[in-house]
């Protein structure tokens, strides 16, 4: 447990260490986590995005492409 404790935290330090706006969204393209400069960014709180889906910060010109280009994705990561 200490060990997992230990990760999480080094992974958040990380992640809000990064001078780039940072999303993890899930295979359900929902948002997990992003970091402060994300939230500054789409101007939005953590609490607000958390759970929503990512099209809530695509611009609307790359709304109608976006779901495939998910799938496309998620079906292979590369």
């Amino acid at each position: 447990m200490e060990q997992f404790k230990h990760n999480e935290l080094t992974f958040n330090l990380m992640v809000e260490a990064s001078p780039n706006a940072l999303i993890l969204v899930n295979n359900l393209g929902n948002i997990a986590y992003l970091n402060s400069f994300a939230e500054k960014l789409f101007q939005y709180n953590k609490n607000e995005l958390i759970g929503r889906n990512l099209e809530t910060v695509i611009p609307s010109k790359y709304k109608k492409s976006h779901p495939s280009l998910m799938q496309s994705y998620l079906s292979n990561p590369v």
